[in-house]
């Protein structure tokens, strides 16, 4: 415990002295705003990094469970196609299969068709509609 104490005293510096009012950061210490802003840019692409890489593992598990679904649904065909050759009372009950999540594609929001465009134009005619009959 003593020697705990006695080493943060002689690494520590002089505590006092860096918290006066007078206190002046030494010229080898003193770092300007561009190093800060390197710095700052510099995690920044850290943090860039980070989400690549984690949205990169993402979307790997998403094809993943794609690839195991499609097998899945390969494994129900051929259940089926089993289950048709035996007498009926010998079908059990199959488990169903999984199926991808429209949340777990939100590119597809991106995507658009003749009939989503429509529904645009309408939305769309509506609202400027209800517009025109604020403003005479």
């Amino acid at each position: 415990m003593l020697e705990a104490i006695e080493d943060a005293k002689n690494n520590m510096g002089d505590f006092n002295l860096k918290t006066a009012t007078n206190y002046k950061v030494p010229e080898s210490q003193r770092r300007g705003t561009t190093f800060k802003r390197g710095q700052l840019l510099e995690l920044r692409r850290m943090m860039y990094t980070t989400k690549m890489e984690f949205n990169s593992r993402l979307f790997a598990l998403r094809d993943k469970k794609e690839a195991m679904i499609a097998e899945a649904d390969g494994w129900d065909k051929r259940l089926d196609e089993i289950q048709n050759m035996l007498p009926d009372t010998r079908i059990l009950e199959k488990p169903s299969v999984p199926i991808l999540l429209e949340e777990e594609k939100p590119e597809r929001k991106a995507e658009y068709t003749s009939d989503s465009l429509r529904e645009f134009k309408k939305e769309h005619d509506e609202a400027q509609k209800r517009v025109r009959a604020r403003w005479p």
